[in-house]
């Protein structure tokens, strides 16, 4: 019984989570000009996009939608254009590279709505 109590004290101390760990950070999201912009508000100058997936529910898998772009500046930008249809719930994973070349991970669960010509995104996560 002390093993165990020592175990799980020693993961919490390292920072690890029992259970299922979410590596990815919130991304931002919003409408403009009608359209869906995902993005990172936090990002600074020198930080790209560098891939992204996109998925429809009910199909979740992100890994077989990875598409690697050459670095798209990500300070102030949206991830390239998509046309996310109204009323389908959306998953888009992201990867961000910082200056140092850490790549950072993003998620972004929503669903579109389309009410009288304006574009709304409801954020799901």
């Amino acid at each position: 019984m002390k093993c165990i109590i020592i175990l799980f004290i020693t993961s919490l101390l390292a920072g690890c989570v029992i259970g299922d760990p979410d590596p990815f950070l919130k991304g931002d999201i919003k409408a403009i000009n009608d359209k869906v912009c995902i993005y990172t508000k936090n990002a600074s100058a020198n930080d790209k996009y560098i891939a992204y997936g996109i998925s429809q529910y009910p199909d979740w898998n992100q890994s077989e939608n990875l598409k690697t772009v050459s670095p798209v500046n990500a300070w102030f930008s949206c991830l390239p254009y998509y046309d996310y249809q109204a009323e389908v719930k959306y998953s888009v994973v992201y990867v961000v590279e910082n200056a140092k070349g850490e790549k950072i991970l993003y998620d972004a669960m929503f669903m579109v709505h389309r009410i009288d010509g304006e574009t709304i995104v409801e954020r799901l996560d």
